[in-house]
């Protein structure tokens, strides 16, 4: 006979999972009433929600981002450089950074007059909001800080004259029913305002209305704005908002959209607009200059009787050209002492004047001057919340050193300009000298008009120039589709709502009962056996509970569905032993109270059925339990006859009720686990195996003591008992590996105690009962009886 020592093999081939699905079907209906509160209670959960459950609604508007200025010819766009409205700061990122800016929506907020004060009704689950649809309006005249995002209960008495508000809200800021009458006005602690009635006026009405804050207001519309390309490379934005008015919403997003269009263009026209001023300023004091000098040449050729200075023609050419110098040199002067100015009172409240606007030629300071007026304007779009304002405001403090260090060198460059031109002037005036006292006043009256006149001309011409870019602009931007509703963002949440909480009902009990599956800490099944064992030794068979307390019910009842499991358990091992003669086999388990004394008996039973010479002997020395069980007496048996007390003949019981001998343990020793291993033991069993066919030893619980060690290397047969919810699995797995690891050959594993009446084993151990109620009925049906006369009525499930 080979013997199954198990490989010590603890490899993933080796593995098996504890997990059967049928198992785990019928334990998760067993507990279907977790399931049935669960499902309901999520059930009516989801109801409720529902009921309470209102639309988001998606509002868009498509504008198209325009990245090039439109509409002016090469001149015009030339001028406009010096306006700095192009390049970086007209990037379609910076765009909608300007269009999302909340110093943008707040002045939207607050020309939109309907956003300021919300009303609406409430039902049983969810409340209605009356934008634009209430039957009165209200005239705010006074609100106090302490009124705002408050709610007020305004109900109409009926007879078309009056109301009455009270306050619902904390009342520890207030708290007051007043009376008031449409169209007059009414006085409270947190407001005085005036109630008008609309056309949705109607007879006894009840609404609540509440006074929104401005500024939160603002940062709620800011927090809902989405922006998003309509395709992939192109410059159409879809600007969308999402909430439970999509009136509103629509009205929001156009109003934005004129916004953004307004301030964009204002933001052009700035430019030209302080050009103009400049231009202006510098005409004025121009003017009375050219007056003046006007009148003195009239006057002198008047009194002087002089038309032209024919003597002084060549003197008049240079002249002529020179005062074409002193006049940009004197318009440079002044952008000089502007800009200047400009920077040194840290002015942010527009653009720049560009140098090219005025025909100062400064190609780095026209650079500066650009990139200045795009941060300076992307700092006031993101508004001083946002993580660029700083940046912003340290590029500005940059370039503003840079414009400084240009200015230094401009003016150098410029005095020295300015010296040349008085050397020239001077060399000029000395000619002027050798000519006639009449014709030398004669010209320096004409140099001073002409200087003034082309002055006074440049300037008329370079604002038409402005007038003209400022008539001709246009937004940039274009409103492609004016608001509309898009869609409901949460239309499938309503519809989904019974399937997801039903998931939730189910998955609740689910994990539930998974959890304390796994924690269960027993064996309840034949798969949990053989995962814990690492299937490293064989089920030879399972023993049904039965409620009859009876300890040899295979002689009770042999022909009941119990003997025949026992039967063919009994079939099994003579299998495994072969032909083999004297068989000994041990019967242990985990720990005690797991039925290995009840297999003990009823295998020796069993056995003994066949004729064969079977001897019980209980061998566990520490807690023996065959004398209690076959009511026999403890004076005398193993331990004595270990010690030495009593032959063997004396420590053998025979009983006329048993087909088979018993030795109970006798006198409990003090030293049960040095009897066990004494020569005196191997002893008895090679006597023992010339006189018997089966030698059963019901033995100590081997994951407790060692004593079963003592003679388990003895046996042919070693038998672990397994008792079904009973048998700890962290002890079981303990001692099946100490097994393995000391490599002990013929360890065979017994399921003892299945209920089948429980559900889930019903399906895996119900066919031996059903086999037997069938071939025992027929018996019945056949009159047959048993010794003691009485019909088979042992077939129930419990037997």
């Amino acid at each position: 006979m080979e013997n199954n020592v198990p490989q010590n093999n603890f490899n993933e081939e080796n593995e098996s999972s504890s997990f059967d699905i049928k198992i785990w079907i019928i334990r998760i209906l067993k507990n279907w009433y977790l399931f049935f509160i669960s499902i309901s209670m999520f059930l009516t959960v989801a109801y409720f929600q529902n009921k309470s459950w209102f639309p988001i609604y998606r509002s868009s508007a498509l504008v198209i981002i325009e990245e090039a200025n439109r509409g002016f010819n090469r001149s015009q766009q030339a001028f406009m450089e010096g306006f700095s409205v192009q390049g970086g700061y007209r990037n379609v990122n910076n765009q909608i950074v300007m269009f999302s800016s909340l110093d943008l929506i707040k002045k939207v907020v607050d020309n939109l007059q309907d956003l300021h004060i919300e009303y609406y009704t409430r039902g049983r689950f969810t409340s209605t909001n009356l934008y634009k649809k209430s039957p009165v309006f209200i005239e705010k005249l006074f609100i106090s800080p302490n009124g705002y995002e408050q709610e007020f209960f305004l109900e109409d008495v009926g007879n078309g004259k009056d109301f009455l508000i009270t306050y619902a809200g904390n009342k520890q800021i207030a708290e007051f029913t007043v009376k008031g009458e449409y169209g007059k006005q009414l006085e409270t602690s947190l407001f005085f305002i005036t109630i008008h009635k609309s056309d949705f006026y109607r007879n006894r009405f009840q609404l609540y209305f509440g006074f929104r804050d401005l500024d939160k207001l603002a940062c709620m519309l800011h927090d809902r704005l989405t922006f998003a390309f309509k395709m992939e490379g192109s410059s159409v934005l879809e600007v969308s908002i999402t909430g439970n008015v999509h009136e509103r919403d629509c009205d929001f997003l156009n109003a934005l959209c004129d916004a953004f269009l307004a301030e964009g263009l204002a933001r052009k026209n700035d430019a030209a607009i302080k050009t103009i001023e400049f231009i202006d300023s510098q005409m004025i004091t121009i003017s009375d200059s050219l007056r003046v000098s006007e009148r003195a040449l009239q006057n002198f050729k008047s009194d002087n009787f002089m038309v032209a200075a024919n003597s002084s023609t060549e003197l008049s050419a240079k002249y002529r050209a020179l005062e074409t110098k002193e006049t940009e040199l004197r318009l440079k002067d002044s952008y000089i002492k502007y800009l200047t100015n400009y920077l040194e009172k840290n002015i942010e409240d527009g653009s720049l004047i560009a140098p090219t606007s005025l025909g100062v030629n400064e190609p780095t300071l026209t650079l500066l001057v650009k990139d200045f007026t795009e941060v300076m304007f992307k700092k006031k779009e993101v508004g001083e919340r946002s993580p660029l304002y700083a940046k912003y405001t340290r590029d500005l403090s940059n370039i503003k050193e840079q414009m400084f260090e240009a200015l230094r060198n401009i003016r150098v460059g410029f005095n020295i300009e300015k010296a040349d031109f008085d050397k020239r002037m001077a060399e000029l005036q000395a000619q002027i000298q050798v000519l006639p006292i009449k014709e030398q006043q004669l010209l320096n009256f004409e140099r001073k008009f002409k200087v003034n006149d082309n002055y006074y001309s440049f300037l008329l011409q370079k604002r038409a120039d402005a007038q003209i870019l400022k008539a001709s602009n246009s937004p940039d931007n274009i409103i492609l589709d004016r608001a509309r509703l898009t869609g409901v963002t949460n239309g499938a949440s309503k519809g989904s709502n019974y399937s997801t909480f039903l998931l939730i009902g189910l998955l609740i009990p689910l994990a539930f009962v998974g959890i304390k599956e796994f924690m269960y800490p027993f064996i309840r099944s034949e798969n949990e056996i053989l995962h814990l064992s690492r299937r490293a030794y064989q089920i030879i068979g399972v023993i049904r509970h039965t409620s009859k307390n009876i300890p040899v019910i295979v002689d009770a009842y042999p022909r009941s569905a119990m003997a025949e499991i026992f039967r063919v358990v009994r079939t099994r091992l003579e299998f495994l032993v072969g032909k083999k003669k004297n068989i000994t086999m041990m019967f242990t388990s985990t720990h005690s109270e797991e039925g290995k004394t009840y297999i003990s008996v009823n295998m020796a039973a069993i056995f003994a059925m066949t004729g064969k010479k079977v001897i019980l002997i209980d061998s566990d020395l520490r807690k023996p339990s065959v004398s209690a069980t076959l009511s026999l007496p403890e004076n005398k048996g193993l331990s004595n006859y270990l010690a030495g007390q009593i032959d063997l003949s004396e420590a053998i019981i025979k009983k006329s009720n048993y087909k088979f001998d018993i030795m109970t343990v006798g006198v409990i020793p003090p030293n049960p686990g040095e009897l066990m291993k004494s020569q005196k033991m191997k002893e008895l069993i090679k006597e023992l195996k010339e006189i018997y066919d089966f030698i059963i030893f019901d033995a100590p619980p081997i994951g407790l003591v060692a004593d079963s060690y003592a003679i388990i290397n003895e046996m042919d047969l070693n038998i672990y008992v397994v008792r079904c919810e009973r048998t700890n699995k962290p002890l079981f797995k303990k001692t099946i590996t100490q097994l393995q690891e000391d490599k002990i050959p013929n360890v065979h594993v017994l399921f003892n105690d299945v209920n089948i009446r429980k559900l889930e084993y019903a399906t895996s151990y119900s066919n031996y009962s059903k086999y037997g109620k069938s071939y025992y009925t027929n018996l019945l049906y056949n009159n047959y009886k048993d010794n003691n006369g009485v019909y088979f009525d042992d077939l129930e499930d419990d037997v």
